[in-house]
């Protein structure tokens, strides 16, 4: 693999775990013993709740 392949990846990682603990105020340790197939799922989980709890605002303000 490339260098800068694996380099981006990992600050992607780094990213993503840091985003997890801030996002679902868990321990450093409990993501990082997380499977990473988990993980990603978690992530992917988080971000479209997040995504449609916005719609569900924006939708509520257009009907007021």
């Amino acid at each position: 693999m490339d260098s800068d392949a694996i380099d981006g990846y990992r600050a992607m990682q780094n990213e993503n775990v840091f985003a997890c603990i801030e996002m679902l105020k868990q321990q450093y340790t409990t993501i990082m013993l997380m499977p990473i197939n988990r993980f990603n799922s978690l992530l992917k989980w988080k971000a479209k709740l997040e995504e449609e709890k916005q719609k569900a605002m924006e939708e509520e303000l257009k009907n007021k």
